[in-house]
């Protein structure tokens, strides 16, 4: 094995077997947590991502399969495809937080 189970070489490998291809583009980045709700087909990520003070929790999916939630003041290590924040009650600030890590692109 070439690489740790938290490394994107890892998750590319998953991706390729998942998907069936060996076409995969990554690309680094760091972005807002509003950034990554909407699921866009074949768009995963794969990095860090801290939850902030005022969301309740963040659910993740991996396409349509909801696979962890992270409470508020939480980081986790996760590949994904999309989030969907759950913020306390009344809030109606911009979620806080941030994904640092890779987008990865799977073509055909």
């Amino acid at each position: 094995m070439n690489y740790t189970l938290d490394s994107v070489k890892h998750a590319k490998e998953c991706l390729q077997e998942l998907k069936k291809t060996t076409k995969i583009i990554e690309t680094p980045i760091v972005t807002s947590l509003s950034d990554l709700e909407n699921n866009v087909e074949n768009i995963f990520f794969f990095g860090i991502v801290t939850n902030g003070s005022n969301n309740e929790k963040i659910n993740f999916f991996l396409e349509d399969k909801k696979i962890i939630t992270i409470a508020k003041n939480s980081q986790v290590i996760v590949l994904f495809s999309s989030i969907d924040i759950v913020k306390i009650s009344g809030n109606v600030d911009e979620p806080e937080g941030q994904f640092r890590g890779f987008q990865i692109e799977v073509t055909y």
